[in-house]
């Protein structure tokens, strides 16, 4: 029964149509969390009602690039028992869409909840930030956990386990040969081997007892160029949850430009190091997330220690 006087928040994933029930060519797991927890916390924050949005999507950019995860999420995720989903939510969608409100996430937030009605949750542009979240970790960290289908409490360690996390981006990122682009910050593109090199060298000789976990989208043929060091191994599990919620277990995360190193760094907590760029898009707050190490692409680092 839809109750006029409730407030409802739903979470749009991203996506060239949002179908109520699947996506259409829509974005993936770490754009889709960031819309996903803003609503959710939106929904504690004034009493109202989250609405399931739907995790599946119709994508084939990874089928004709070879990717090893084909990013459909189909049967990952389910919906927590406290949302709203099923025919309920095909009604209560039905019924309120025309007189919907939105709300769009960015840099200068200024949100404006509409009581009583649907507030439709999603970003404009793609700088994403996670302010407005951080009091609300622990609360993200449980429902994330109750949302997946599958059992992964084996891999939830939150920031306490002992290995390093490197996470290198391939996919749909492009390459770029002129350095100087990537130095100014310029979005989808692959940061260069060598700079991942670097630092796991520096780490490795800071922490020698501790292994280098990598996690990575790309072939073991494209990872070739990091394969021949010590203590180094490719992680590959079996969803791209089990990759993320492993990310999120290291004590040590080397994060790519991804909005999914990005949540692995919110949910673990742990210490981090990013690209260093002219335009720094990586959103994690310096004064709520533990120590950041920001290095440039040419930049030589001997030993990396956090305390």
């Amino acid at each position: 029964m839809i109750n006029n006087k409730e407030t409802y928040f739903y979470p749009l994933l991203g996506a060239n149509k949002d179908c109520w029930l699947f996506r259409v060519a829509g974005h993936g797991i770490g754009n889709g969390l960031y819309n996903y927890f803003h609503a959710f916390v939106l929904a504690k924050k004034h009493d109202g009602k989250l609405i399931n949005p739907p995790w599946p999507t119709l994508k084939v950019g990874p089928i004709l690039r070879g990717e090893r995860s084909k990013r459909f999420y189909w049967g990952i995720f389910k919906p927590s028992l406290q949302d709203i989903s099923g025919i309920q939510k095909i009604l209560l969608l039905i019924n309120k869409w025309m007189s919907r409100n939105e709300i769009f996430l960015g840099d200068n937030q200024n949100i404006k909840v509409k009581k009583g009605a649907l507030n439709i949750v999603s970003f404009r542009d793609f700088k994403f930030t996670f302010d407005g979240l951080y009091e609300y970790r622990n609360d993200i960290r449980s429902r994330f956990i109750e949302i997946i289908r599958e059992n992964y409490q084996d891999k939830i360690s939150w920031g306490k386990g002992n290995y390093i996390a490197v996470h290198i981006r391939l996919g749909d990122f492009k390459v770029v040969e002129d350095l100087s682009l990537i130095k100014k910050g310029a979005v989808n593109t692959r940061i260069p081997f060598p700079w991942y090199s670097n630092i796991i060298d520096a780490l490795s000789k800071s922490y020698p007892d501790m292994p280098v976990r990598i996690f990575s989208d790309g072939k073991e043929s494209d990872l070739a160029p990091l394969l021949n060091k010590n203590n180094l191994e490719i992680y590959r599990g079996s969803t791209d949850l089990d990759d993320l919620l492993t990310m999120s277990g290291a004590s040590i995360l080397v994060g790519s430009r991804s909005t999914f190193s990005y949540w692995a760094a919110f949910l673990g907590n742990m210490p981090s190091i990013w690209l260093k760029t002219e335009i720094m898009d990586h959103k994690i707050s310096d004064q709520q997330q533990k120590e950041q190490l920001f290095i440039s692409i040419d930049e030589t680092i001997e030993t990396i220690s956090f305390d």
